[in-house]
């Protein structure tokens, strides 16, 4: 079953029989992190484009992605992007 088949929470949580707990936090508190020049840089050029833009595609690529480049360069690229790439999976 492939992933795009999931299209609400509801139908991951009755295939998988998941329950959701709220109200804890799953991620420990973290120090802020300052972006590095080069992410900064990048980041004031194309927002002005990406904010005048209604498109997904450009704020994923003007915004989202080089911010995942950041934390993979801060995580020694111990982590991998895979941008478009579908994830198929047998049952």
């Amino acid at each position: 079953m492939s992933y795009s088949q999931f299209n609400t929470i509801n139908s991951v949580k009755t295939a998988f029989n998941i329950t959701v707990v709220e109200g804890n936090r799953f991620l420990p508190e973290t120090e802020a992190i300052a972006p590095s020049p080069i992410l900064s840089g990048y980041l004031q050029e194309s927002l002005p484009i990406v904010a005048t833009s209604g498109s997904e595609k450009a704020r994923s690529e003007g915004i989202i992605y080089p911010l995942l480049l950041e934390v993979r360069r801060l995580l020694d690229r111990k982590i991998s992007l895979f941008s478009g790439e579908k994830f198929n999976v047998d049952k």
